[in-house]
């Protein structure tokens, strides 16, 4: 008896996920991976590397980003299999990164949010 809530759909697709850095002091680590399934709440990956439970990814396919959460990740004969559970999913990612450039007229988030840290200090 399937007990999910969500509908698992086969995939087969593969993509780059970066491992984020939640206290920013290193670069965020990039790894091929192969979906194997995916639903609206969740992600099944095949990887190369173990990824710890707990770490934010991000995926990158097509032209979509999802944001989500290791859940589970385990070895198997030829790698590590991942879930990750989905909290955002940002479509049209090349339109985005087109409006933040026009937005921002050729500054980069960094220097918009090292302007207002020096804002927020006055």
């Amino acid at each position: 008896m399937e007990r999910r809530r969500e509908p698992r759909f086969a995939a087969g697709q593969t993509v780059r996920l970066i491992v984020l850095d939640r206290n920013g002091n290193s670069a965020d680590r990039q790894i091929d991976a192969e979906v194997t399934e995916i639903s609206g709440k969740g992600v099944r990956l095949r990887v190369a590397e173990r990824i710890a439970v707990g770490d934010a990814v991000r995926l990158d396919m097509e032209d979509n980003a999802i944001l989500g959460e290791v859940c589970h990740c385990s070895e198997t004969g030829n790698g590590f299999i991942c879930g990750v559970e989905v909290d955002q999913i940002l479509s049209h990612v090349s339109d985005l990164a087109r409006l933040m450039d026009a937005l921002l007229g050729g500054h980069t988030p960094a220097d918009v949010q090292n302007a207002m840290q020096t804002i927020r200090r006055r």
